[in-house]
């Protein structure tokens, strides 16, 4: 297990084995694309990237643009609105249970 991906509990106890949160830093690279699953990513990840140019965030990850600010300037950045594969994002099914009152 990557100590930087932090994981949810599952119902039956086990480990979901998608990731929650990037919390380490990225590597040093000219593109980066943050693994589908992730929720959020820390504002420091990129603190240190100075080749970083470009950076995928997939659709489900909570995204606010001002925890960019310890990224690169003039870093692109291209929010996915389907999976990287180009399939639509399913939408959420955490609330959508019928249950008899």
């Amino acid at each position: 297990m990557n100590p930087g991906i932090l994981r949810r509990a599952s119902a039956s106890g086990g480990a979901v084995e998608k990731p929650v949160a990037l919390t380490q830093q990225l590597a040093d690279a000219d593109g980066y694309s943050i693994e589908e699953g992730t929720l959020f990513i820390s504002p420091m990840a990129a603190r240190h990237c100075t080749q970083l140019q470009k950076l995928d965030i997939p659709a489900e990850m909570i995204f606010d643009e001002n925890s960019l600010r310890e990224y690169p300037n003039g870093l692109q950045v291209k929010v996915w609105e389907t999976h990287y594969d180009g399939t639509p994002v399913e939408p959420p099914t955490m609330f959508t249970r019928t249950v008899a009152v």
